[in-house]
């Protein structure tokens, strides 16, 4: 018996003959039918018997044997149909779907929906393969028959090949039919094409999601959004304390047409044609009919010319990347550009400016008797005033402590710094103190507190104060999920063998600040201006990037503190006080992001960067360039289930690229936190310095390390994550040395 389903319902065989002309023949869902409408292939019904087609010839259904049997969970009809679970299979295995007796035409803009139902009490994740060739299971071991991942196109789900779905609810399975041009996928062909059967199979665990139904649509989302409208530029200042620094690019909101548009995902920001960031759907929706983005990235006296466009969540070709150049995820709009501007001179008297930075060379970090030392060291850099009192000529004044890849803790000479085209012509720093396993000691035994991911760690020496001898104080935390009970600060004497605390942030537990909020960066605020406005604490301490549990945030924090305020150092798991200066929003809290915030923008130290009476706070972080995704880096997206798989690359947080730069924050606009003058997410960074120009590596620089500032000789310091790179692929951090100037 055919059925037709029309906008989610189901008519019988006497209705579906008033739609003969336009909705029962199979030839109506060619390419080219005017009106959109979905039309039934087979909903599964209680049994095989009751089972119900709508392509007539398509009448043959598909069931595995023993992992997919028919479920009716409760009264309701609509609620019957496939429960697949078979933990010997691969994902859950399982298959069932229909087979014709003849072949049918394929071809875009048709889509296969499948809809499942979720007969549980509780939520949970579900995804779907679906194969045009495979009979059967789907088998790794069968590379012939392809098997293609399905997908919800939704807003509100984050991983659209495996969605969740909560208890006593549908959710519609996607797969856009594809042809070459709607796929930038390696070694996966286009399902265009005639086919005789369309097989699923569910990949899950949980026996209580059913498939209710398969439909044919064709109507899939192949229009591209209008372009925004209304695109504007302008110099804006970031902060009161100067003049104009950034450019802010304005635009009203496109529209995604048709009757199943997907909607806009995101808009992309281009600067002088090339693709520079992006503005994800969300933050747009919440900005409502003014969209706004501010490139902190540009000089004073430079010319740009910005345009915007709009992606929609159609599932087409792959994440744009540098190895993707042209590609998209989605249909691209037609680009709308804004008149030119021209960024003015810089005009703030008391800051310091990207322009008065630098550059003076690197050099590269020892090789002991283990060679891997400094591998991926990128964490952890303080500057001694006093050390090196015996260094030579070829060496600048004083030592740098670093962390190694072992975190481990090491004093080194630094080389004066030589600008070169080759890791393999810079000096190499000598060793003061050989690395030296520090932190178990305090931890029982781990070198950071109970918590996930690698060590987050900031370190600065600090002169003496008052009884405090002259120490090395510490930051440290995970990066991903630190016990919210752990203490984050503590101290080392110079010459490592004596330990102090570690002691709690603002209170001991649970009024404590957060530990993730000020595990990465440690540095020495100029002390005058900690006693006027922040009651002599000018310790400061923070963190740019915050994952996993606990309270992340949308951008750097920043707090003052001064263990030696009430004149001894407090014991083990005493309590430091605090002053909030920086700190930003969770979530989806728009309003108190940081500015242009973004998944993986983090890095591993600050500054307070002084000369001739110029300040500045700056913060070391990477920026993404163009868009952003969690996926695969390579941008393959929407095939995670497919069979064969395609190559992925590395898993996690993906971009077009990165760029890691130094944030330049007012003093002012801080001071105005501490004092209740400024909520602590209204500072903005007034500027950037891209760091990225600076490295040796031939694929670039993709991570922002730790820096170090030498106060007395206006030297900073920054580590770049395995800047060195040897003949043979070996990889060292190095370090990049900058001057102040006037």
């Amino acid at each position: 018996m055919s059925y037709l389903i029309f906008r989610g319902h189901a008519f019988p065989p006497f209705v579906c003959l008033l739609f003969a002309l336009t909705a029962c023949l199979p030839a109506l869902l060619l390419p080219g039918t005017v009106h959109a409408q979905r039309q039934l292939l087979v909903s599964f019904g209680t049994s095989p018997d009751s089972a119900q087609f709508g392509i007539p010839g398509w009448d043959a259904l598909l069931l595995h044997q023993d992992c997919s049997v028919h479920a009716r969970p409760d009264n309701d009809p609509n609620h019957a149909g496939i429960s697949s679970h078979c933990p010997s299979l691969e994902g859950g295995g399982g298959y069932f779907g229909v087979q014709g007796s003849s072949a049918m035409d394929f071809a875009p803009p048709m889509r296969i929906i499948a809809t499942v139902y979720n007969s549980s009490r509780g939520g949970d994740n579900v995804g779907a393969r679906i194969s045009f060739t495979d009979p059967d299971s789907p088998d790794p071991g069968d590379p012939g028959h392809i098997w293609r991942t399905m997908y919800s196109i939704s807003p509100d789900q984050d991983v659209p090949f495996l969605p969740w779905v909560e208890g006593g609810h549908y959710i519609e399975l996607e797969y856009y039919v594809t042809d070459a041009s709607m796929l930038g996928v390696p070694n996966i062909p286009p399902s265009r094409g005639a086919h005789s059967l369309v097989n699923l199979s569910l990949v899950t665990e949980n026996p209580a999601f059913i498939c209710t139904k398969i439909e044919i649509d064709n109507q899939a989302d192949l229009a591209p959004p209008s372009p925004p409208e209304n695109v504007r530029a302008e110099a804006v200042a970031m902060t009161g304390n100067a003049g104009p620094t950034a450019v802010r690019i304005t635009w009203s909101p496109a529209h995604d047409p048709g009757p199943d548009a997907t909607g806009v995902r995101a808009y992309y920001i281009y600067r002088d044609g090339e693709l520079y960031d992006h503005v994800p759907g969300r933050l747009a929706e919440h900005l409502g009919q003014e969209i706004e983005y501010h490139d902190i990235l540009c000089r004073p006296g430079e010319t740009h010319v910005y345009a915007v466009s709009a992606l929609d969540r159609a599932p087409v070709g792959m994440w744009p990347a540098p190895r993707m150049e042209g590609s998209r995820h989605g249909n691209e709009s037609a680009l709308a550009t804004a008149p030119a501007v021209t960024l003015p001179e810089f005009s703030a008297p008391g800051l310091v400016a990207p322009e008065d930075v630098a550059y003076l060379g690197a050099f590269l970090l020892p090789k002991g008797q283990d060679v891997a030392d400094f591998e991926y060291a990128s964490r952890g850099l303080a500057h001694s005033p006093g050390g090196n009192p015996n260094g030579g000529a070829d060496e600048l004044p004083g030592s740098l402590y670093v962390t190694t890849l072992h975190d481990q803790i090491a004093e080194i000479a630094i080389p004066r710094p030589v600008r070169a085209d080759s890791p393999q012509a810079l000096p190499r720093a000598r060793y003061l103190q050989a690395p030296r396993d520090t932190f178990p000691a305090i931890y029982g035994g781990q070198s950071t507190p109970d918590g996930g991911g690698w060590k987050a760690l900031g370190l600065v020496v600090f002169p003496a104060m008052g009884p405090v001898q002259e120490l090395l104080y510490y930051c440290v935390g995970n990066s991903y999920g630190t016990d919210p009970n752990a203490p984050v600060l503590g101290a080392f004497s110079l010459d490592l063998a004596s330990r102090f605390g570690p002691w709690h942030l603002g209170a001991p537990p649970p009024e404590n600040v957060y530990p993730g909020l000020a595990s990465t960066i440690a540095f020495r605020a100029d002390q005058a201006w900690a006693d006027q406005y922040l009651s002599g604490n000018s310790l400061i301490l923070g963190n740019t990037y915050i994952s996993g549990s606990g309270v992340p945030s949308n951008g750097p924090s920043l707090y003052a503190t001064a263990p030696w305020a009430d004149g001894p150092l407090p014991g083990e798991g005493g309590a430091v006080p605090s002053v909030e200066l920086l700190r930003y929003g969770s979530g989806e809290d728009y309003d108190h992001w940081s500015l242009n915030s973004s998944w993986d923008e983090y890095g591993e130290g600050g500054a307070w960067l002084s000369v001739r009476g110029k300040s500045s706070v700056v913060v070391s972080t990477r920026i993404n360039t163009g868009d952003l995704w969690y996926g695969y880096a390579n941008g393959v997206d929407n095939c995670e289930f497919n069979i064969p798989a395609p190559e992925f690359g590395d898993h996690g947080v993906g971009a077009t690229g990165w760029r890691p730069c130094l944030l330049f924050y007012s003093p002012q606009d801080l001071a105005a936190v501490a004092q209740g003058l400024m909520e602590p997410w209204q500072p903005k960074p007034y500027a950037a310095l891209d760091l990225s120009p600076y490295s040796l590596r031939p694929d670039g620089m993709t991570q922002a390390g730790a820096v170090a500032y030498d106060a007395d000789n206006q030297l900073l310091y920054f580590i770049e994550h395995n800047g060195e790179v040897g003949e043979w692929g070996e990889v060292n951090s190095l370090v990049h040395v900058f001057a102040l100037r006037d």
